[in-house]
């Protein structure tokens, strides 16, 4: 083989390059002569204005002809990563304006594609441009590996493509530098074509950022994936001063009120606390953030831009693609346009509930219900968000766990939005999921539980939920205290199955007490048919009173239960309650 090889070597240039286009027009399979002519193009760059585009067109046809439905297949790859460079390397080609665009866009097309593939869809190593079979010039036999290591193999061995946007951004600059090759015509299209590929890749970023799991070849995930939407932890924030407290009336609470919580305990509640180590990350999914929509802002600012961008969207079928609409969300949540969100997300539930078995199906389904709450809520669909969560709370697991684990849930980057709401990047772990649908059924049911005609029950719901932040939400249970003592009554018969803060049992005591108020609770199961029993056998109330003790006795003996799994099974079980209290 040597020798046949050092014999070809030894022939005229001109008759290499004759034997050369001899054997790449006898070759019938149309991968198996393009690496041919490719050679002779590597091994003569003259000849490239003559065999070029003929070879760049027959490739773009093959693919066609072929009926391959996506861009990363053999004939693009060919074309893209081997042929492309050489054709824009050499000035003297003879390509109309817009043949070279339609190159381009073709390019861009696989290179955006390849970058963005799902897990499920990485391109198999064999094919039949990976062919192994010796090419034959006239009588000799050169193998690809040979040509290979002459520095003149015409195709890498392997489907891996490093940087496929650093090798986009080398065509587009390669483009860039041919002023003289576009018209007036072609300069025009080239601009709002830059502008998008510019929108796709910092989109991707983004949210390559936030899920890298939706992508083949991001390695093993170190962070969990996250989810925009709006920030509730404002739901505590009630003013304080619009009522006073009963000065007469002993408050365990006032003194919790300016108790500071340790590190651990923060944790412990869900507290979300910013990790300086992991704030650059956050800074640049931001930024990308915030460039892709700017792009999106100027491709949107002029007709002409907007029928380019529109076109190659239709072209690419990019509605199909998950992961940018995944961004689209994302930036109309950040504009405030929960409405259009919301069409996105239900057009992503449907395929998503059928799905709903496998993992990555889980957790898309849970970053789709948060969003999808989000929105509901700021639309002031209260019923339908709460339903959304507690649907999201079904496909979370706690058993056993009674705490957060502080690498997971201690980043939280917030930004306002251009209309003015605070918006969050929420990790999508159990206990951060778990402490959202807190913080929004919360703010669905206060509303409710502190209005005109306020109900017991919604009353109840939110006593039961301000549990989980102790003591942030102090406040508001002291205004519910109010509310209590200012109507004497409070009937919720499920406060012993899901209520055991000391401090709040202690304030139920205390309320029973004359210096409380002697308020009338009903708070055990079916107390109003125990109140008729003892009053004919033991004297009105008495048996309710001692009842009353025994099952505040057994309920501090609870307080050291886990409060995520209570309040979970507090949400499955009480579902229809607490749909009915915000009916």
């Amino acid at each position: 083989m040597v020798f046949l090889r050092a014999l070809f070597e030894a022939l005229p240039p001109s008759v290499q390059c004759k034997l050369l286009s001899r054997a790449a027009e006898r070759r019938g399979d149309a991968l198996a002569r393009a690496e041919t002519v490719l050679l002779l193009l590597r091994r003569f760059p003259e000849v490239i204005p003559q065999h070029g585009v003929t070879l760049a067109e027959s490739l773009l046809e093959g693919e066609k002809a072929e009926g391959h439905t996506s861009p990363i297949n053999p004939y693009r790859r060919f074309f893209v990563c081997e042929l492309l460079p050489l054709i824009l390397a050499r000035p003297d080609v003879c390509c109309l304006p817009n043949l070279l665009l339609k190159y381009l866009i073709r390019a861009a097309e696989f290179y955006i594609r390849y970058a963005t593939r799902p897990p499920s869809a990485e391109p198999g190593l064999e094919s039949n441009s990976e062919r192994k079979s010796p090419a034959r010039v006239g009588g000799l036999r050169i193998s690809n590996a040979e040509t290979a290591t002459s520095g003149q193999g015409p195709v890498e061995r392997s489907w891996s493509i490093p940087d496929p946007w650093h090798r986009l951004q080398d065509i587009i600059d390669a483009l860039g530098s041919l002023d003289e090759r576009w018209s007036s015509e072609g300069t025009t299209r080239m601009s709002p074509l830059q502008v998008s590929l510019g929108f796709f890749r910092h989109a991707f970023v983004y949210v390559q950022t936030l899920q890298p799991g939706l992508f083949a070849g991001s390695g093993p995930a170190t962070q969990p994936s996250l989810v925009l939407a709006e920030d509730l932890s404002v739901v505590y924030s009630e003013s304080e001063n619009e009522w006073s407290r009963p000065t007469s009336k002993r408050r365990r609470l006032d003194e919790c009120h300016d108790k500071s919580l340790s590190k651990e305990e923060e944790i412990s509640r869900g507290y979300s606390i910013s990790s300086p180590s992991l704030l650059p990350a956050a800074a640049e999914q931001l930024e990308s953030f915030h460039l892709a929509r700017e792009a999106w802002d100027i491709l949107h600012s002029q007709p002409a831009y907007e029928k380019e961008f529109s076109g190659l969207c239709l072209q690419w079928k990019t509605d199909c693609w998950a992961w940018l609409r995944v961004f689209l969300v994302d930036m109309l949540i950040f504009q405030a346009q929960p409405l259009r969100a919301l069409q996105f997300l239900q057009q992503q539930a449907t395929p998503l509930a059928a799905n709903a078995g496998s993992g990555s199906g889980v957790g898309e389904a849970r970053r789709v219900l948060v969003q999808m709450a989000a929105c509901q809520y700021a639309l002031g669909e209260h019923t339908v968000a709460c339903e959304h969560i507690l649907e999201l709370v079904s496909l979370l697991s706690l058993a056993g766990t009674d705490s957060l684990k502080p690498r997971e849930e201690a980043v939280k980057v917030q930004s306002k939005s251009r209309k003015g709401q605070k918006l969050m990047l929420l990790p999508c772990t159990d206990g951060a999921l778990l402490h959202y649908g807190l913080h929004l059924l919360l703010a669905c049911l206060k509303v409710r539980a502190f209005a005109d005609g306020r109900s017991d029950l919604a009353l109840g719901h939110v006593i039961v939920l301000l549990q989980y932040d102790w003591p942030r939400g102090d406040a508001l249970f002291l205004r519910a205290v109010q509310h209590i003592c200012q109507q004497g009554s409070f009937q919720y018969e499920n406060f012993f199955n899901y209520v055991t803060n000391i401090d709040m049992l202690e304030e139920f005591a205390f309320l029973r007490m004359p210096e409380g108020g002697r308020v009338n609770l009903e708070l055990l199961p079916n107390q109003g048919l125990l109140v008729k029993q003892h009053t004919v056998t033991r004297g009105l109330s008495k048996g309710v009173k001692e009842d009353f003790r025994l099952a505040m006795e057994r309920q501090v003996g609870r307080c050291s239960d886990a409060l995520p799994v209570l309040l979970r099974r507090f949400l499955l079980n009480e579902r229809v309650m607490l749909l009915q209290s915000l009916a």
